[in-house]
């Protein structure tokens, strides 16, 4: 994975994903200023009123991914795919890490799940065909030999794409499922607590408040901190 220049862990503010499009990043000022350009997958140069030139910074629409594994090496096998969707979107922030227990079908290894976000200009459609591009490249099968929620060595699922509501072949923005899912809703809501579903109008903390606790049980602790800020 490359190496990446780490914050404290920060919050993204409270909102819509579309007011959320305008999140400040905790190391930009209020006198910067854009400058055009922009390099990489959606960068622009920042500088200040005074001359001086801060690193990129991302713009684009925010999105946000869940990615989970249990099947081989769990842990390369996630910094591998952070690493690859940091290629296709700007990773903004990454939650903390969790084991969980896997839901659907019990006979098999725990998963390691995350929440990613970022920021890019493709839209929903060139996202998900690119994270199931990265899926693919390690060794995930979507098949339809391959049992649905049986063991992977990756998951990648795009969660939101802005405040886009899309019900296309092959593509649901917001996940449909995500609402249900503790997996999901514990690491999101270390990075986005008041992000609020653009269908459901409900924030991240209230869908896992509304979660039994059984199920949140099942969501443990694996890394001790979110990072954020990532370039």
């Amino acid at each position: 994975m490359k190496s990446a220049r780490v914050r404290p862990a920060a919050r993204v503010a409270e909102g819509t994903l579309g007011t959320l499009n305008d999140v400040v990043d905790a190391g930009v000022g209020a006198t910067d200023v854009a400058v055009a350009g922009a390099a990489g997958p959606a960068k622009a140069k920042r500088q200040r009123r005074d001359g001086s030139v801060r690193p990129e910074a991302p713009v684009g629409t925010l999105v946000a991914f869940s990615l989970g594994a249990n099947e081989g090496h769990r842990a390369h096998n996630i910094e591998r795919a952070i690493a690859q969707l940091g290629e296709v979107v700007d990773i903004v922030a990454i939650s903390p890490w969790y084991e969980t227990t896997p839901v659907g079908f019990a006979d098999q290894r725990d998963f390691i799940n995350l929440v990613v976000l970022g920021r890019t200009r493709r839209p929903a459609k060139r996202v998900l065909e690119a994270a199931l591009t990265i899926e693919r490249a390690l060794g995930r099968r979507r098949d339809a030999d391959a049992p649905r929620f049986g063991p992977r060595p990756i998951d990648i699922d795009l969660l939101f794409h802005g405040d886009a509501q899309l019900e296309l072949p092959g593509l649901s923005v917001p996940h449909p499922r995500l609402a249900e899912r503790a997996f999901v809703l514990v690491p999101l809501c270390d990075v986005a607590p008041d992000l609020v579903h653009p269908g459901r109008r409900r924030t991240v903390r209230e869908l896992l408040a509304a979660l039994p606790a059984e199920a949140r049980a099942g969501v443990r602790r694996w890394s001790p901190e979110a990072r954020v800020g990532l370039r």
